[in-house]
Order: structure tokens, then C-alpha cells, then sequence
């Protein structure tokens, strides 16, 4: 398993949350993690690694919401 997969057991396994939540975190927390990343925590003066960093982390984000999504249509607790 990834460790996006893993992470979506984790947090969905003890939270059942909602189908539309998880839409809504879909949209917000990936958002929220590059501008947390690239602004709040400097990694704009990191340049182009910075960047990088702030994208996968987005990213990962959004892989750990969409395993959450298929954990929760296929019943998989």
C-alpha cells in the first residue's frame, strides 16, 4: 500500500465521516496545505524546491481524500 492509502484508512477508519465532508476537504485541505506550505512556512524562499514541495504535499493531500472517498463507497471499515 501507498502511504497516501494508509494514511485514508487511518483518518477514515475512526472518523466515518460524510460523503459530501469528504468532498469538501477534497476541495478545501489541498488548497490549504500549499498555501500553509509555500507562504506560511517560507517555502517560497526555497525557490523552485519550494514549489516542488508545496505541490506534492497538495497532492498527497488530495490522494489521502480520494482513498477516503473509496473507502467510504465501498464500505471498506
Amino acid at each position: 500500500r501507498s502511504y497516501a492509502e494508509r494514511e485514508a484508512h487511518y483518518r477514515f477508519k475512526e472518523n466515518k465521516l460524510h460523503k459530501i465532508s469528504i468532498v469538501l476537504q477534497l476541495i478545501i485541505f489541498p488548497i490549504f496545505k500549499f498555501i500553509c506550505n509555500y507562504f506560511l512556512k517560507l517555502g517560497f524562499l526555497d525557490r523552485m524546491p519550494g514549489l516542488i514541495y508545496a505541490s506534492l504535499m497538495s497532492f498527497h493531500s488530495i490522494l489521502v481524500r480520494i482513498y477516503g472517498w473509496q473507502l467510504i463507497n465501498h464500505h471498506e471499515y
